[in-house]
């Protein structure tokens, strides 16, 4: 008896859940079959599965030819007597509707692969892995060369292939103890000319606790080496493909599951010898993969990276630790600061000669700098002096890339702990927001949400600087100060026509304090701007090309009258 459709369902010690996902799968809307493939169960699997299939002609229960879920997949395309075969797992669920969504999609389009979003769920979340990587809106048609992006979307279980075209161009899963699916389907991504891209959900993945999960075997050493083995493999196989095709790979081992691998592992304390075969493994998989896009990842990632790649294994199990354990925290832990010191202290000893170099200068704004930004505010006096001492040491002569990270570091380089709170609580008050604008005759009168606390010893000033329109003394480049009134939820200030000379001003709050000053930008409320009436010289204006920028014009006093005539002239000119 032939089908539509074969569902390859390799089962491993998997009894609380395959009743479910056997429900699930004969419950879709096409015809098929279901090749259940028992990988030496241990417990009630394969008699639950016995019985389902006494009942349901359409069950195909075999054991295992071979240890593995890759040799049990492998026995199922062998075994596939369907038009299409399509992978389930026994602890997931499959959506109703979803294999004919696949089916159909695949039918219409004359594709090999049809491919559909799928979901992660757990006892406390849900949540979609692909929406960051690329989104799926409407049905498609597309390869490999022209969405790159696939390759971060390797698992085989939201997805039918034509069984002809699998079988054709030799695709097997390797028996590896993880991961067994990345370099068959990256095959099958090559081999494909028509893939179709799917909207609906088809596939709900089940992350489950405990120690037989699949997480936390990946986290052991033969899971990690498994893994990069197979991510040297798929380097290998894309080394012709096109260079975009080679930097999504590069980008998802380094940004995305490479990371994840490594960061787990560090976090389990392996022993020296554990070690020493992953940073061999790492080596390996660097010198193949392409990584001129490192500085776009984010800075714990380059740090995790190059620690790993240049031996230091202590240094990058503390980092790693250190940066799970801060994950929740509110203020800075001395732990990670520690660890950030000693990766910009390696950083700058190994220079070029290191594998996986490092902009120096962009590591410390991206990382230490960052999270002082973000966490001083919260932290005691204590950590923070201790913080100053040990960072000081290893940034001099380093700038803050931003006004803001300017700070930092120039709280840093003097050593002035009280400063680094204030840096980091005043943060809160930028951008200033303009929701009020009320021009007169005498000039403007602007108010606006003070959000967050202004620490007593911060001083609070608005800077207007004249643009290249500015005529008179106020020549372009010129800047009048004017100090902001504020109280805990408004801000206002007053500008007379006298305050400013006449042209454009771009408009900046400067929060000052502690031999510090920090200009930051003003921006409206997107809200329209009130009309001038004549008689009124200071027009408040908005750029919205510059993210509603606000600005300030001061227009000369005959200009009424002059506007008033050259309007009477082209009216004439008209007529």
């Amino acid at each position: 008896m032939s089908a539509q459709l074969s569902v390859v369902m390799p089962v491993h010690d998997v009894a609380p859940w395959i009743e479910e996902q056997l429900d699930c799968v004969l419950r879709q809307d096409v015809d098929l079959e279901v090749i259940v493939i028992d990988d030496r169960s241990s417990d009630e699997t394969f008699a639950i599965a016995e019985r389902i299939a006494s009942g349901d002609p359409r069950v195909r229960l075999h054991r295992s030819r071979a240890a593995g879920g890759g040799a049990a997949r492998n026995q199922g395309i062998d075994l596939a007597r369907g038009e299409y075969v399509v992978f389930a797992d026994g602890d997931d669920l499959v959506p109703d509707g979803s294999y004919r969504a696949l089916v159909d999609a695949a039918e219409r389009n004359d594709a090999v692969i049809a491919l559909g979003r799928h979901l992660k769920f757990s006892s406390g979340s849900t949540w979609e892995p692909m929406s960051t990587w690329y989104d799926v809106l409407v049905e498609s048609v597309t390869d490999l060369q022209a969405m790159p992006r696939l390759l971060a979307n390797r698992a085989c279980w939201n997805r039918v292939f034509r069984t002809d075209f699998l079988r054709a161009s030799g695709v097997r899963f390797p028996d590896v103890p993880r991961s067994n699916d990345i370099v068959p389907m990256v095959s099958a991504f090559l081999a494909a000319d028509r893939i179709a891209m799917v909207p609906e959900v088809v596939y709900l993945y089940r992350e489950r606790p405990g120690a037989s999960s699949m997480t936390a075997r990946a986290s052991g050493v033969d899971g990690v080496m498994s893994y990069l083995d197979q991510e040297i493999e798929v380097a290998s196989l894309l080394a012709d493909a096109a260079p975009e095709v080679r930097q999504t790979h590069a980008e998802v081992v380094l940004d995305a599951d490479g990371y994840v691998h490594l960061e787990r592992f560090l976090r389990g304390q392996p022993d020296a010898h554990d070690l020493d075969r992953v940073i061999g493994a790492v080596h390996d998989l660097l010198a193949i993969v392409p990584t001129t896009g490192r500085a776009a990842l984010r800075a714990e990632r380059r740090a995790l990276w190059f620690a790993v790649a240049n031996g230091a294994a202590d240094l990058a199990v503390r980092l790693a630790s250190a940066l799970h354990d801060a994950r929740e925290d509110r203020e800075v832990p001395p732990a990670l600061l520690s660890a950030w010191a000693d990766v910009i202290r390696l950083v700058g000893v190994l220079g070029g000669s290191a594998v996986f170099t490092l902009d120096r200068a962009s590591l410390v704004n991206d990382g230490p700098f960052v999270l002082l930004a973000n966490r001083a505010e919260h932290t005691e006096s204590p950590v923070l002096g201790s913080a100053v001492t040990e960072l000081g040491r290893v940034t001099a002569g380093i700038d803050g890339h931003s006004e803001l990270l300017r700070a930092v570091a120039g709280a840093v380089h003097v050593q002035d702990p009280l400063a680094l709170r204030l840096v980091s609580a005043v943060r809160h008050l930028a951008p200033l927001v303009v929701d009020e604008a009320r021009p007169d005759t005498g000039g403007v009168t602007l108010g606006g949400p003070v959000v967050g606390t202004v620490p007593d010893s911060v001083s609070l000033e608005m800077v207007l600087t004249a643009t290249a329109t500015a005529t008179g003394p106020g020549a372009a480049g010129a800047e009048v100060v004017l100090r902001l009134d504020h109280d805990r939820s408004r801000w206002s200030l007053r500008i007379g026509n006298e305050d400013v000379a006449t042209g454009r001003h771009r408009v900046a709050v400067r929060i000052a304090f502690r031999g510090l000053r920090l200009d930051f930008p003003v921006v409206t409320a997107r809200m329209p701007l009130p009309p001038v009436p004549d008689g009124v010289q200071l027009q408040p204006l908005a750029d919205r090309a510059d993210g509603w920028r606000f600005l300030v014009d001061h227009r000369a006093g005959s200009a009424p009258l002059a506007r008033r005539l050259l309007r009477a002239a082209r009216a004439r000119l008209r007529n």
